[in-house]
């Protein structure tokens, strides 16, 4: 009996899961999101959407890059210094 009525409980959990997420999908097109980093800024003086800031949409990496390599070239020389080492050296 508890076999077949889990059983059961198993199935209709299965079915309300599946047309639950079925019903729950949205068909509409938002269109494109709005740019989380101009949200909030107001241009005074003008109407409508916010002129766009000063932000490349194509940025690159080179700088994350590049910062990310000096600070490992200093956390690795790190290891090479000695420790025997004096300042009065």
């Amino acid at each position: 009996m508890i076999q077949s009525m889990r059983k059961s409980l198993l199935t209709g959990l299965a079915l309300f899961t599946l047309t639950s997420s079925a019903l729950a999908r949205v068909d509409e097109d938002e269109g494109p999101p709005p740019d989380a980093r101009t949200e909030g800024y107001k241009i005074e003086g003008k109407q409508g959407p916010p002129a766009p800031l000063l932000i490349s949409p194509a940025s690159g990496t080179a700088g994350t890059w590049a910062l990310t390599v000096i600070l490992g070239v200093v956390c690795i020389g790190v290891m090479f210094k000695n420790g025997k080492r004096s300042h009065l050296d």
